[in-house]
This record gives C-alpha cells, structure tokens and sequence, in this order.
C-alpha cells in the first residue's frame, strides 16, 4: 500500500484546509456536472472541481468548502491515510439543550439534539414534519446575548420565496414570542437586531460578518451559482438546512450544497 505524509486537515471560518492532501481528496471533491445544451438538445456533462490547489510555504494544500469536512475525514479514514483534524473556527456559544427543546414535538427531540450537536448540517425531512418548529427550538437553543457577545448577533432564517418567507417570520414570531423577528424580501423590508427571515435573494442585503446563524428552508434551492456564492460569505455562520428533497437535483449539483452547509445529519420519514 501507498504510503503518504501525515495530512493536516483544518476547519477554519468558511474553509476547508488540507495540507499534504493524497489524490483521494481530489477524486472526492469533483463531480460530474450535467447541463443541457439548448443548440445541440442534449445534456452535457463535465468534471467540476470543488477545490483549489496551492502551494502554501513550500507545502500542497488543497482548499475546499468547509460542508466537506465528514467527507474528507471519511475518505481519509476509509483510505488507511494518518491525518490530523484541528478545529480552528471563533467559538460557537454553547446550546442549551433544556430551552431548545421548549416548543418541541416529542418525535422533535431526538432530531433537535442531533442536528445541535453536530452544530449544522441538513435535516431531510417531509413537509408536515413541523420544520419550522424545529428550526424555532434550534433558535432558541442560543441566547441573543451570546451571539452578540461573539460579534456575530444576527440569526437568519432564509427560504426562496416570498410566501415562505412570511409564513415562516409569522410562524417564528408566534414560537418564539420574546424574540424579535425581522422580515426581508422585495417590497417588505421589517428588519431586526436578532432573528431575520430573508429570501435567499436578498442575502446581499445583509453583512455577512454579523450573522452567527444561518438557517435555509428548501435548501436544494441553494446550488444555483448566484446563490452558493452569496451564501458562502457567512464564514463564521453555523449553518443549518432543511429539506425535504436535499438530493437528488438534475444538473448533479448536490454536492455544492453539502459544501456550504455540510450533510444530511437527520434523515426523518413519515414512518419514524
């Protein structure tokens, strides 16, 4: 078996760091992405790269989104390569399990706790699950105070319409009474200090330095170009999705999704 030099992965704000990364990382990180060719009427595919590779002080290192962090320690793992992990990312405050669970659906609780304790990731689960309840009790897991106190004291909860995006500030105002709800789209600018619901379209609105937590609905939405690049600038944002189709997507793009808010953490169907 090959042998490699010990890889030095390093989750920083908004990157992925692996020094001395194996050919492995490279395989892992690409896709086959699919487009449909409007003059020839046929789909065509071509290897993306979700990675960039330089040299930094005489070392290769590669540099990727920071979503892929389970897959490259598995990839790793999988692959017998020694590698070190460091977590280098400001501080996240500390949930409170006991409040967060507040409003939360006895069949909520486990799903909660995990999706906390992984601190982001995607939860898939089917319309009727009471997604917005469960992302009011991960919002309520963290003190305002806290995420102020860490210069990041905004919460954004996003979704791509504007429907959705009332719906979802209406039904977080009623979780949540003693915390303040902002409202952002086109036509409607209602903004806050605390907990902002905003449609993915309007994230240029907002300083991504400010934001501690952000949280998208209908995430599979997220992969468009426009939109992966707006939302990879909440580098010090713990991210959250929801979905019920988080896989899936015709072009393939699911991966870049997984980049910008990490994996499936909880998978929950109407049978468990």
């Amino acid at each position: 078996s090959q042998t490699y030099a010990m890889v030095e992965v390093t989750l920083k704000d908004g990157l992925l760091v692996e020094k001395r990364p194996p050919a492995v990382l490279e395989r892992e990180l690409t896709y086959n992405k699919s487009e449909y060719d409007l003059r020839t009427r046929k789909m065509r595919f071509s290897k993306e790269q979700l990675y960039s590779m330089n040299e930094v002080d005489g070392v290769q290192t590669l540099v990727t989104m920071p979503g892929f962090a389970h897959r490259v320690l598995a990839a790793l793992r999988k692959s017998g390569v020694q590698h070190e992990f460091s977590d280098a990312r400001t501080p996240f405050p500390k949930p409170d399990f006991e409040k967060a669970m507040k409003y939360a659906r006895d069949y909520q609780i486990e799903i909660i706790y995990n999706m906390l304790a992984a601190q982001g990731g995607v939860l898939e689960g089917p319309t009727g699950l009471g997604q917005t309840a469960g992302m009011a009790s991960i919002l309520n897991a963290f003190d305002h105070m806290q995420w102020c106190l860490r210069g990041t004291p905004l919460c954004l909860f996003a979704c791509p319409s504007k429907y959705i995006n009332r719906k979802n500030a209406e039904e977080l105002r009623r979780f949540l009474p003693d915390r303040e709800v902002g409202c952002i789209m086109s036509g409607t600018e209602k903004w806050s200090d605390d907990i902002v619901c905003i449609t993915l379209d309007s994230l240029h609105l907002v300083d991504p330095d400010e934001v501690g937590m952000l949280v998208v609905d209908e995430m599979h939405t997220l992969a468009a170009d426009t939109r992966a690049e707006a939302l990879s600038k909440f580098m010090k944002a713990m991210r959250f999705g929801v979905s019920a189709t988080p896989e899936g997507r015709s072009d393939n793009k699911d991966m870049v999704a997984e980049g910008l808010l990490g994996p499936v953490v909880v998978r929950k169907t109407y049978n468990r």
